[in-house]
């Protein structure tokens, strides 16, 4: 028997056993044989579960890490430690961003909303701070922000440096509105770095 095989085997007999209805995976480089950076490790896992998600009306919720996002940038599903299209499989995926202004603030970004309304967005994320109540550490919803409001000012630096950015990502053959999602700007401020080279 594989690793994958013998793996969802012993879920399988620890949910029948339990009787779990909600399963929490903390996180995916812990169960997948190989690495999380590519699809193909990723793939038979992720398969298997979304058929035991419905074949026994199992909720799952798997926690991934991030890859290290600057601060003055917005968060998006690219961001996903490894391959993206582990995203393909979710219902719905959701980001714990860290302010640039306070380091006990967090905020909940919805990044995939498949069956339901995209609400905290980019313009709506949902904002906590960290504290301890009763003993144990959580998050304390404080109210809502745009994300934008929580990163670093780019400073003239930055500029320079997206700007460059975008000059090698247009070499890689991305298209603007591609180069824009992955540097947090508008399309329209990517035309304009292009046109001025």
């Amino acid at each position: 028997m594989g690793y994958e095989d013998f793996f969802i085997a012993s879920l399988k007999s620890r949910i029948e056993e339990t009787k779990a209805t909600v399963v929490v995976i903390d996180n995916m480089t812990k169960i997948v044989a190989g690495s999380t950076d590519t699809a193909k490790s990723t793939i038979p896992i992720m398969n298997s579960l979304s058929e035991m998600k419905f074949d026994q009306g199992l909720t799952f919720l798997i926690l991934e890490h991030n890859k290290k996002v600057d601060e003055w940038r917005p968060i998006s599903l690219n961001d996903l430690q490894g391959s993206k299209m582990k995203s393909n499989f979710a219902d719905s995926v959701f980001t714990i961003g860290k302010s640039a202004t306070d380091k006990n603030i967090r905020y909940i970004k919805q990044l995939k909303v498949r069956s339901s309304e995209l609400e905290y967005d980019t313009d709506n994320v949902l904002v906590c701070r960290i504290s301890k109540d009763d003993g144990y550490l959580g998050f304390r919803q404080v109210g809502f922000a745009n994300e934008m409001e929580l990163l670093r000012l780019p400073s003239e630096d930055l500029q320079t440096t997206k700007v460059e950015t975008a000059l090698q990502l247009k070499d890689r053959g991305l298209s603007n509105v591609a180069i824009a999602n992955e540097l947090g700007v508008s399309e329209g401020a990517v035309r304009k770095w292009l046109k001025g080279t």
